[in-house]
């Protein structure tokens, strides 16, 4: 992930609303670690920046959800495929961008663990 990139992810971990989720408050290398851990980790999470016509506007988990500390929030079944989503500031995603999230997901997405029952 490029510098830019970690810095504006830092600045969205630090907003309070998004702090209380993700619990990532703190430093650029609190951030840092956490990212670049994903995929040198056991596989179970891949860190991704959305970026709809070059601009910054989400980033996205894609993860087993059962390890994941967001699952506090509702009731995980072992091999479920987790993506917790963070858009940015209002001003950042425009209009209709939310679509982009409601496409069907990629097939190497949710049919990467086939005991999945859902």
């Amino acid at each position: 992930m490029r510098p830019g990139n970690l810095q504006l992810i830092t600045t969205w971990m630090n907003d309070p609303a998004v702090a209380e989720y993700w619990s990532l408050r703190g430093p650029a290398e609190r951030t840092r670690q956490h990212v670049r851990a994903q995929p040198a980790g056991d596989g179970r999470s891949t860190p991704r920046l959305g970026l709809p016509d070059g601009t910054p506007m989400s980033y996205r988990e894609i993860c087993h959800a059962n390890p994941d500390p967001l699952t506090r929030h509702y009731r995980a079944q072992p091999h479920d495929t987790g993506i917790p989503l963070l858009l940015g500031p209002p001003e950042t995603p425009g209009r209709g961008a939310w679509a982009a999230f409601c496409s069907p997901p990629s097939p190497t997405t949710c049919c990467a663990s086939p005991p999945a029952g859902r």
